[in-house]
């Protein structure tokens, strides 16, 4: 998806009509609540999800 202060597309999904775009991939469960915790105080929107590694 296109976002007017990037130059380049930004990925991201589209869930209940609502767009979402990729931040950040951690492992350590610490550093995604440090993460979780930093876009609440900026009332961001967020969905954190665990993915599967690609081998």
């Amino acid at each position: 998806m296109r976002v007017s202060d990037r130059k380049l597309p930004v990925a991201a999904i589209l869930v209940d009509r609502e767009y979402y775009s990729f931040f950040k991939a951690v492992k350590e469960q610490s550093k995604v609540l440090a993460i979780a915790a930093k876009l609440d105080n900026r009332r961001d929107p967020r969905a954190i999800t665990k993915i599967q590694a690609r081998l």
